[in-house]
């Protein structure tokens, strides 16, 4: 852990496993970008006011307007950042630092999108959010060093805490709930729709959705989208329990 960590006082959390800050380019460059849109919005102004165009003077605010906003941007990411501990997870902002164990994580819905231009793949998004037990969410995306690390990360170590948590619950009858879709011992649920685990044909997680045909159907009889599922992991699991997944 280096020496001007904001983590150095984080021992409840136990050992240190990684640290994921704002990458550089995105403090430098929103930083860069917004000090050269302001000047260029300066310039416009000057040149409004002495040639009355109106052209210069929507050329100001828009300069302005996006530059104040890279400004912002620049700010407000400056010193954010998310360590990964034994116990749980850290998030700094400045001198500010939340310690947050894993029991303390209520859900966890992940967004992986594969971009593609003319059938060239050109990058991959992510985005996690981890909504804690107090109903704080903090949301890590793609301007975190490592966010894919840190997603599997947060994933397993959460996942792995709260699944003995749902399996204990689901033996004495309640209905577990993934925010479009819901389980229990007898039954799925897909809104008002409810469906025998008896006719269930299959299970199958594709392109990102989770796809669920009826015994004896022609059509799908749900297909929900992963980021839409909150911790889609434990869900999984159990589907798996239930030896429907394909």
């Amino acid at each position: 852990m280096p020496s001007d960590s904001p983590f150095l006082t984080c021992f409840e959390l136990g050992v240190e496993k990684s640290e994921h800050p704002i990458k550089a380019w995105n403090r430098w460059g929103n930083l860069i970008l917004g000090v050269l849109l302001t000047g260029a919005g300066i310039a416009a102004l000057l040149v409004a006011v002495m040639s009355a165009s109106m052209t210069a003077g929507f050329l100001f605010l828009a300069c302005l307007g996006f530059g104040g906003w890279c400004l912002w941007s620049a700010w407000h990411d400056w010193s954010r950042a998310v360590a990964v501990f034994d116990r749980g997870i850290a998030v700094a902002r400045g001198e500010d630092v939340r310690q947050v164990p894993w029991e303390e994580v209520a859900a966890v819905w992940q967004s992986i999108t594969k971009h593609y231009t003319h059938g060239v793949y050109t990058g991959t998004t992510y985005l996690y959010s981890v909504q804690l037990a107090d109903d704080t969410i903090y949301k890590f995306d793609g301007k975190h060093k490592d966010i894919e690390g840190l997603g599997k990360a947060i994933q397993t170590n959460v996942t792995n805490t709260l699944y003995p948590k749902y399996i204990a619950a689901l033996k004495v009858g309640s209905r577990l709930e993934f925010g479009p879709l819901a389980l229990d011992y007898n039954k799925l649920y897909s809104g008002k729709k409810e469906l025998n685990w008896d006719d269930v044909k299959s299970v199958k997680i594709q392109g990102g959705y989770v796809s669920v045909k009826k015994d004896k159907g022609w059509f799908r009889w749900t297909n929900v989208g992963v980021p839409q599922i909150p911790n889609f992991f434990i869900l999984y699991a159990l589907l798996k329990e239930f030896g429907l997944v394909e």
